[in-house]
């Protein structure tokens, strides 16, 4: 007997007209409340909208009042091990059309080494996994809060089509030249 499984689709909904929304999944108290506050802050020629959720699937959408989810960011705290264990379960009622340039994941506690219940390896390897952009920051200082809603912003806007120079393709091709690089120089040296 096949399983139910509620897939969360940016195509079960028509986009509204200039208006982008972001879901932000992780567990509680993890920072996703003031990175929604400061990156609906952040000047935009769109509407921006956030949904935050605790994981997937969502609670289904009988009365059609949810919007078209456009870029999902997945939190992950490496302090606390079930932080990762929702991620992992999440990404599986997530379409896969959202893993081609409209989803990112966010570490925090990144620095944090002593306390790490969970590897960067390990979620540097589920990010790869799912070809996705994986960002480091660090929510107990104001500018790097700033900087990471500067660049959600940007990543929704793009992901949305908004952003008439770039594209989800061109920014995943640059991100694997960027790491190609990386990865060449360390053999080379």
């Amino acid at each position: 007997m096949a399983e139910n499984v509620n897939i969360l689709s940016r195509f079960s909904k028509l986009p509204d007209k200039n208006q982008a929304t972001a879901l932000f999944v992780g567990v509680k108290g993890i920072g996703k409340h003031l990175v929604a506050r400061s990156t609906l802050a952040v000047h935009t020629d769109f509407s921006v909208q956030i949904r935050i959720s605790t994981g997937l699937p969502l609670p289904e959408d009988s009365e059609n009042a949810r919007p078209r989810i456009d870029f999902i960011v997945l939190f992950v705290d490496l302090t606390n091990n079930l932080s990762l264990e929702t991620i992992k379960a999440s990404v599986k009622h997530m379409d896969i059309d959202y893993f081609l340039g409209h989803c990112c994941f966010v570490v925090v506690q990144a620095k944090n080494e002593a306390k790490h219940a969970v590897s960067i390896q390990e979620v540097t390897s589920l990010a790869d996994s799912f070809d996705s952009p994986l960002i480091c920051a660090d929510l107990r200082k104001e500018e790097d809060i700033k900087f990471l809603s500067t660049k959600l912003v940007h990543l929704l806007q793009v992901s949305r089509g908004f952003c008439a120079d770039v594209t989800t393709l061109l920014l995943d091709t640059t991100r694997k030249s960027f790491v190609f690089e990386d990865e060449l120089n360390g053999m080379i040296e």
